[in-house]
């Protein structure tokens, strides 16, 4: 056989299984760089695995024949990766395989993504993909897209205060939620309630609220799980609404999940495709970004359905 037909060959082969691998080192409780332990697991399972060097190339050059693009780091990772690719002309393409590899790690475990490495690379071979929807908000004369969630009250006045405190050391993930939440209930006891005006399912709901969060998956922050069933994959959006009458309730909860992790959330979302709203607060998030607003701007939200497909992990009894 001639030597370039043999050299085409190995190309071909190497081309097959392609997987785009974009990492971040920062994420997670240590800033050790794992990239190359990370493509090693991911060439024992039978692909082929190439990442760029540099971040500012992380969607660059990809090759035409990548089956899917694996994105290892944190929830912040994640979307980074899914807001690039919007712009892009990859979007409905390349489906993206999570490696979590952060602190939380929301989105991963709303999807049930298992943390162990080996298991959900092993798992990748069978191509289950699931659908994955972005938020979308009209603010101020901006469009803004969030993947977890956005939302007004308590945990932008967490995001705020965590910022601009001087934190001790954290050696876990786990006393890292261990600090957020004892800031989050301490911040509940005082904070004032702010009027709030909301367009949903053709009614119109005005409350002084404490907390409001639009989600698109189940959980947030410290790995509270305020929409246990919200669903990334269903052209929906999970509301939460506390009021000022609730902050007992949510007192409550937060005592709950100190002791039990997976304590239910006591209030019930309201599920919309699209809302609209007004906050006489001066403060917002988006996703984990904290976002200055006007008071009382108007601010309009709806679903991207289907933008993305995810690589989900398979049972081995399936």
């Amino acid at each position: 056989m001639p030597l370039k037909t043999i050299d085409n060959i190995n190309i071909q082969m190497k081309k097959e299984n392609l997987v785009h691998l974009v990492y971040n080192p920062g994420a997670g409780p240590d800033d050790e760089d794992l990239t190359e332990e990370i493509a090693a697991v991911i060439r024992t399972h039978g692909f082929n695995c190439v990442h760029p060097s540099v971040e500012k190339k992380l969607l660059k050059d990809i090759d035409p024949q990548t089956e899917f693009i694996a994105v290892a780091g944190g929830d912040g990772t994640v979307k980074k990766v899914m807001l690039k690719m919007l712009n892009k002309k990859l979007k409905h393409k390349r489906p993206l395989a999570i490696l979590p590899h952060g602190t939380a790690n929301n989105v991963a475990n709303s999807l049930g993504i298992p943390e162990n490495m080996f298991d959900n690379v092993s798992s990748w071979s069978d191509r289950k993909l699931k659908r994955f929807d972005v938020g979308q908000a009209d603010l101020m004369g901006e469009t803004r897209y969030f993947v977890e969630g956005l939302g007004f009250g308590l945990f932008p006045k967490l995001i705020k205060v965590l910022s601009e405190r001087s934190l001790p050391e954290i050696d876990t993930p786990e006393d890292e939620f261990e600090m957020a939440l004892e800031e989050l209930s301490a911040l509940t006891q005082k904070y004032k309630a702010v009027p709030l005006k909301l367009w949903i399912n053709n009614d119109v709901i005005e409350e002084d609220c404490i907390l409001l969060e639009v989600m698109n998956i189940s959980s947030l922050g410290p790995r509270l799980a305020l929409s246990p069933k919200a669903d990334p994959s269903d052209g929906l959006l999970d509301v939460i609404i506390v009021t000022e009458k609730q902050r007992p309730l949510l007192l409550k909860y937060f005592e709950r999940v100190k002791l039990n992790p997976r304590a239910v959330f006591p209030i019930k979302p309201i599920r919309v495709n699209t809302l609209a709203l007004e906050w006489q607060g001066k403060f917002m998030h988006i996703d984990d970004e904290l976002v200055k607003v006007e008071e009382g701007a108007c601010i309009e939200i709806s679903v991207l359905e289907g933008v993305f497909e995810v690589l989900m992990p398979t049972s081995r009894r399936e």
